[in-house]
């Protein structure tokens, strides 16, 4: 009887943990300012957590052209630019 209980708790324990990482998995993609697609940086149609962490590791800064003002989101990690939004003043 004790064993089955310990398998229970464990089960649980582990489904739990499956759980939480993919609702962190959920988190990062959703907090990215990057989408699905532009996360699988190497196109193999897949987004790993290292992908997610890199899509999540950004600044921002602002760049104007003219009268475009562009916002530059980069990564941290190396400077790499990773999306611009511009807008018409």
């Amino acid at each position: 009887m004790k064993s089955n209980k310990l398998i229970f708790w464990l089960t649980l324990s582990g489904m739990m943990i499956i759980a939480l990482i993919f609702v962190a998995y959920l988190y990062l993609v959703e907090k990215s300012p990057l989408t699905f697609q532009q996360m699988d940086f190497d196109q193999n149609g897949y987004v790993t957590f290292f992908e997610l962490n890199y899509a999540n590791s950004y600044g921002t800064r602002e760049i104007s052209m003219g009268d475009i003002s562009c916002i530059e989101y980069y990564a941290l990690k190396d400077g790499v630019k990773l999306k611009l939004e511009c807008t018409n003043k």
